[in-house]
């Protein structure tokens, strides 16, 4: 599926990106990796390495050291001069900024919504590249998005934290803190693809995760990028 803010993997220079990002706050680009190995690689390691607090089904983080127990193919997927570019060029020129890795298999559905089931912006500004490993639409749990919101989100984040310095007292979740603004969860609309789909967007876009029906699953790998 093709929205505005969708660019082919043969167009997919950073110019390209950064300036579809500068305007919609996201970046959808279909089939733009293989994910063929790394599907059976990412469900080993989550067999290992699982969260069990995750209510959703599987997940793992990774950062620092631990970074060295993803095999090449897996950072090849982050760390490549497309992502090294766009990542730079977001944080204005090559500032050292902390990185995670993060892989999620979602299958469950009856744990209620986590708090990034809401349609929210972060409360800490992130650029994140998102991967689909497997074909993925809106009955598995299919990333949503308002595109355009991320102004008004970095408006709304940066008034958050004038008021407050408590991290756990940022108000980002958009129905809940900021309902006069008029946005719900059926404002954003689900970015489907295929596997190896990738999606970049920054986390001032009001965005929330999908949830996945019952007999379905959703697999994904993602990058969050700060500045220390």
């Amino acid at each position: 599926m093709n929205y505005d803010f969708t660019i082919t993997k043969d167009m997919a220079a950073p110019g390209n990106i950064i300036d579809t990002i500068q305007k919609y706050g996201v970046a959808h680009i279909p089939e733009y990796a293989d994910m063929s190995n790394i599907e059976t690689t990412m469900r080993q390691l989550l067999d290992n390495e699982t969260d069990s607090s995750y209510e959703f089904g599987k997940a793992a983080r990774y950062r620092g050291d631990d970074l060295n127990k993803l095999s090449q193919e897996i950072l090849d997927l982050f760390d490549n001069e497309l992502s090294r570019s766009i990542t730079q060029d977001f944080f204005k020129g090559p500032h050292h900024f902390n990185q995670e890795i993060f892989i999620t298999h979602e299958y469950q559905n009856d744990n209620g919504l986590a708090r990034n089931g809401f349609l929210h912006f972060d409360r800490m500004l992130t650029f994140k590249l998102f991967y689909y490993v497997l074909d993925t639409n809106a009955s598995n749990g299919a990333f949503s998005c308002v595109p355009g919101s991320h102004i008004k989100g970095e408006s709304l984040r940066c008034h958050e934290w004038a008021a407050s310095n408590d991290y756990a007292e940022i108000g980002n979740r958009l129905a809940i803190d900021h309902p006069d603004l008029g946005y719900n969860e059926d404002s954003a609309i689900p970015i489907e693809g295929p596997a190896g789909t990738l999606i970049i967007f920054i986390t001032d876009t009001f965005h929330k995760g999908g949830i996945v029906e019952d007999g379905k699953e959703r697999l994904v790998i993602r990058s969050h990028s700060r500045l220390t």
